[in-house]
């Protein structure tokens, strides 16, 4: 996300807010948004979709690009009047209010997927760990899995199922699993997973059969501890 920490301090002069003030406003705490004013820390997810729910004037597009044309104009202090399209936009979003924060996370992957920025990415901080992964069934409903993951084994808990699998590392961005007791022919076949970016405590991921690249799919999932 490049160039957000510049984002960031045009928002607190746009909206004359201290950097207190600012993450009072979003509920977060201050050291937090200091760090990332510094450069210390990346934003998370989180932070993101906290400034874009209590600061709509600023669309997602423009914080995690920067280059979204009906942001607002920062660079003119005398000018505070938005650009229709920016107006339409945010009816829109307030019309939809009902929106639930998945929906949110789910636009701001899009953007993710799309939009042009380049990241480093840190693939050995998310090769081990505890994490949450998010997807949607086909009714629409959210459905998290939480799995931990050591350098030779992942083990999944879902609706107080375990699934374990074999992990092998072929690169430090990309691995195989093998499920250890698979129940059917399509369990015993390995999926591989390619980790496509990193962001602070959350990495993008697609994942398939290995050879199936033609039905690739991509996910997202959070690390919570190590």
């Amino acid at each position: 996300m490049k160039n957000f920490t510049d984002r960031l301090k045009k928002i607190l002069e746009k909206e004359d807010l201290t950097a207190s003030k600012f993450a009072e406003k979003i509920g977060i705490q201050r050291s937090s948004v200091s760090h990332i004013i510094s450069g210390r820390n990346k934003p998370s997810l989180d932070f993101v979709i906290k400034v874009n729910n209590t600061f709509t004037s600023f669309t997602l597009e423009w914080l995690i690009n920067g280059t979204d044309s009906n942001k607002v104009n920062l660079m003119n202090e005398t000018n505070n009047t938005p650009t229709l399209s920016r107006l339409d936009l945010n009816k829109s979003i307030k019309e939809n209010k009902n929106i639930k924060e998945i929906g949110l996370r789910a636009l701001l992957l899009l953007f993710f997927f799309t939009s042009c920025y380049n990241s480093e990415r840190n693939c050995k901080k998310f090769q081990t760990g505890t994490f949450e992964f998010e997807s949607i069934s086909n009714n629409g409903d959210a459905l998290v899995t939480k799995f931990q993951r050591t350098k030779d084994l992942e083990i999944g808990y879902f609706n107080n199922l375990i699934d374990s699998s074999y992990v092998k590392w072929v690169s430090e961005c990309e691995c195989i699993l093998k499920k250890i007791s698979p129940k059917s022919l399509n369990e015993r076949k390995s999926v591989q997973m390619k980790i496509l970016s990193t962001f602070e405590d959350t990495y993008v991921f697609e994942y398939s059969f290995v050879g199936d690249i033609q039905n690739r799919q991509r996910g997202s999932a959070k690390k919570i501890t190590d």
